[in-house]
Order: structure tokens, then sequence, then C-alpha cells
């Protein structure tokens, strides 16, 4: 856990570096690798039997937000015809390097990867491009620009957190922020992303508003994994430097939720203000509609499973390497009690 006193101007000088455009286009294989066939009119053919095969490499099948992307994925290609096969690292990167091997070896026409770690795929994903001619697409978690996948899948994280900062500096509209920040897995650009577009959100709207920046982060914590377990660690040690804050800012709902409990058994969640900026879970937005709940930004794994099998037909259908923009963004929401019914589904899995 990282103490930071008045420390906004370097982080916005941060966040100024970090927006991620996504018009730009990935480049051709670098070598001849094998590519898959195609037929007159363009479209491939599957790469073994008469049927296109998706494969899905993920770090952990735990969480419901990583289930229901697998499930929404195994709907398609049930709804389409396609084979599906799903390989679960379970936390192990060792394992996941060896599982993306497999899903080359069982003949997928296009892989799923989903990682928390940017760079230690690099390797095995670049040569599986240009050895074997299979696109990998990143799924919710993007990884080093030098990792060349065909697109990444993923909610807008800066938007997201760009919209929610800017809500939370209009509700505290006249009134310095003390805000303690609760952080996803350290150094994912995902976590980057989100906490830099939150401060950046804030320090435009008062900008504008009031025409001076009022926002001290006094307290920081890491959370493994995103994990709700280290979430409450973190909010312990916060809490722990006897430090007011009036704003608890966190990249993640399930983070947030942990959190609050912290400082409701601590009798400190009165005059708190809670906002995240993903993922859009449903325990949050019904916290949202009972209003205990600030806002959050929307992160749908029903749409990154639809995307994703969209730029799979992309390539199944004749679509080449430069075809594809770098990211391939759902689309970036502020919920709040003002829109939450647009948004909340008692009953989504996730």
């Amino acid at each position: 856990m990282r103490k930071a006193k008045r420390v906004v101007a370097a982080l916005l000088v941060c966040a100024m570096f970090v927006m991620i455009l996504g018009g730009c286009t990935t480049k051709e294989p670098s070598s001849g690798g094998a590519q898959s066939s195609t037929s007159e009119g363009g479209k491939r053919e599957p790469r073994s039997g008469d049927k296109y095969t998706i494969g899905i490499s993920m770090t952990s099948i735990i969480i419901p937000f990583y289930v229901t992307i697998r499930d929404r994925v195994q709907e398609l290609c049930d709804e389409k015809g396609y084979e599906l096969v799903v390989l679960d690292a379970q936390g192990d990167s060792n394992k996941q390097i060896s599982d993306m091997e497999d899903l080359v070896t069982q003949g997928c026409d296009v892989i799923l990867c989903n990682s928390y770690d940017t760079s230690i795929l690099r390797e095995t994903i670049n040569r599986i491009r240009d050895e074997d001619g299979i696109p990998v697409i990143a799924i919710d978690n993007a990884l080093d620009d030098d990792v060349r996948v065909l697109t990444c899948v993923q909610a807008n994280n800066y938007q997201n957190g760009f919209e929610c900062g800017k809500w939370v500096a209009q509700q505290m509209k006249g009134k310095e922020i003390k805000a303690a920040l609760i952080s996803g897995q350290m150094g994912t650009i995902n976590s980057l992303d989100r906490r830099d577009g939150m401060i950046a959100g804030i320090v435009e709207e008062q900008l504008a508003s009031e025409g001076e920046v009022k926002l001290e982060i006094i307290a920081q914590g890491y959370c493994d994994n995103w994990a709700e377990d280290a979430a409450v660690v973190a909010t312990e040690d916060i809490v722990s430097l006897n430090e007011d804050f009036n704003v608890l800012l966190s990249e993640a709902d399930v983070m947030a939720m942990a959190a609050m409990n912290v400082l409701e058994n601590a009798n400190m969640l009165d005059g708190v203000l809670v906002a995240a900026c993903a993922d859009g879970q449903k325990e949050a937005f019904k916290l949202i509609k009972d209003g205990k709940y600030g806002c959050t930004g929307t992160n749908s794994p029903v749409e990154i499973g639809n995307l994703a099998v969209e730029n799979a037909e992309l390539w199944f259908n004749g679509a080449g390497w430069g075809d594809f923009s770098s990211f391939t963004y759902t689309p970036a929401n502020c919920v709040w009690s003002e829109n939450i019914d647009e948004f909340y589904d008692p009953d989504a899995t996730f």
C-alpha cells in the first residue's frame, strides 16, 4: 500500500500520455508463416475438419465475469456450428503458454486469449502468428504493443474512467476531494487506464466548472488478481492510517464493494461517496438503484464475447491482418441513479 500526498500534478501528466487510440491497424506477419487456405470467394477454409474451431486460453475461469465470457462464446459457437476448445491455466503462466501451444495442435482457426501478464505470452503469440498463421485475439486485458494480436476486444477503460471521474467531480462540486484509491493488479494496462481516466475526468470537470483542482489521493492500495480478499486487506491498511477521506475510488466493482464492507464495519461509510469505473456488475447496479453506491462504468462480458466471435468471423470470411483495428471497444458509459434502469438486469449472470 502506497501513501500519496498531493500527487495530482504528476498523475495528470501520466494520464495525458496513456489515452489509447483504436484507429491503428495491425501489421502483416514479418515472415511467410503458414496460412489457412482460402476459397475462390476469399473465405478461409477450416484448418482441421469441416468446421471452424475457436480456442480460448484463459488465465483463470473462476469469477463470474470470465465464466460469462466463456458461456457467451459457447452459445455463439453452438448457434453458428463452430467447435470451441476452452483451456483454463488456473493462474499458472507457464501452463497458459503450454495451453496456447495445445490449441494450435488441436487445429484452432482463431485463438482467444485472456492474460493478466502483459508480456509473458509475447514469444508464444508472435510465433503462433508468424509460423502457424493463426491469429490470436486478446480479450478483456490488453497485452504489450509488441505482442502482435489480431485485435484486443475490451472495454474502453480510459473513457469509462474519464466519464466516471467527471461524475464524481460533479457530485463533489464545491468540495475538496480527499480520495482513497483501490487499484487492480499492479503493472496491468487495464489498471493504469482506468486509474488515469478517473483522475483525468475529475481534473477536467473541476477545471471546467470551478477553475481549480481540489483533489488529493490520501492513499492507494493494489489488489492482486483484482480479488475481493485483496481489496479487504488494502482497505484495512488505508483505514489504519487514520486519514480522513470523502471519496472511495475503485478500478472495479468487486473491489469497491469489498472496501465498502470494511468501511461500514469501521463506521466510516457515512459521508464517503463510492465510485468505480468498471465492471457494471449486477450487484453494484443493485446498490446504485438502492442509492447506496455512486457510479460504475460498463464492461459487459456478453459484449466482449459477441465482439470476439464477430472478429473471428471476419477472419474466417477472408479479412487480412491489416484489416483489424488494434482495439475493438465495447461502449463506454457511466452508470448512476439517473440511467440505472437502462443497464440493470437482475437476472444477468454477471
